[in-house]
């Protein structure tokens, strides 16, 4: 499935915004669904990745949080940020019938396990948001964003190098650094275990590292989507 978003990038065919039929898989890597990586198609607005990403997140973290069962229906989630989003993830012969759980547990469609896989959809796109082939965060303030990438004319080992290079795991510095990944997903567990709704804190605390750079602070300000630095874009030198 993977080769065959490749073998698209490879002949300049991004996948369109309307493009529903394909699997959420290749539409995350190549499609609209980027943002699910923090990551964007080509040319997209970064406002509107963010908005994205926070709809996500929302959603996410109140799956996580029990909020909602495996057979509420997508349409029935109330979240504006996600609305035309879900129209392209529900299928046109089913539309009043696509439930959450096949969203985030195809498989068994079960309560507990479509929580955990939301609430790690939440953390991985946050610690996607830090890695190095996803976006740019801001050297004086790296809660903020520059710019976010595109992956279909990225290349997958040269990007798959630098998910694994995660500074904040292996560099102590950053253990105490609030502006990390791991303190991030740490809190919002914290929050998830107490009970606190998305309203009531969640949203605001999340949205202090997911926003952008202002022209104010940084010459460059929030920049459209683009492929990425020059090292993702290649295979790695052995």
């Amino acid at each position: 499935m993977m080769g065959y978003g490749k073998l698209r990038a490879k002949n300049q065919r991004v996948f369109a915004a309307n493009e529903s039929s394909y699997p959420l898989l290749i539409q995350g890597h190549f499609g609209s669904f980027q943002f699910l990586h923090a990551m964007a198609n080509e040319g997209d607005k970064p406002q509107e990745t963010l908005e994205r990403m926070m709809g996500w997140a929302e959603l996410t973290y109140r799956v996580g949080s029990g909020e909602f069962t495996a057979t509420t229906r997508l349409n029935d989630v109330d979240i504006p940020a996600l609305a035309q989003l879900a129209t392209r993830l529900t299928p046109k012969n089913n539309p009043n019938k696509y439930q959450l759980g096949y969203l985030f547990d195809i498989s068994t469609r079960n309560d507990k396990r479509m929580r955990e896989v939301a609430f790690g959809s939440l953390q991985h796109m946050i610690q996607d948001s830090f890695a190095h082939c996803h976006a740019q965060r801001d050297e004086k303030n790296p809660a903020k964003i520059v710019a976010f990438y595109a992956y279909p004319h990225q290349n997958s080992e040269g990007h798959a190098q630098f998910d694994n290079q995660l500074e904040w795991v292996s560099n102590g510095s950053h253990a105490n650094d609030k502006v990390n990944p791991v303190v991030i997903g740490h809190n919002l567990f914290k929050f998830k275990q107490q009970g606190v709704k998305w309203d009531n804190g969640v949203k605001k605390y999340l949205a202090q590292y997911l926003q952008l750079v202002t022209e104010e602070e940084d010459e460059r300000k929030p920049m459209a989507s683009y492929p990425g630095p020059e090292e993702c874009l290649s295979k790695p030198q052995k």
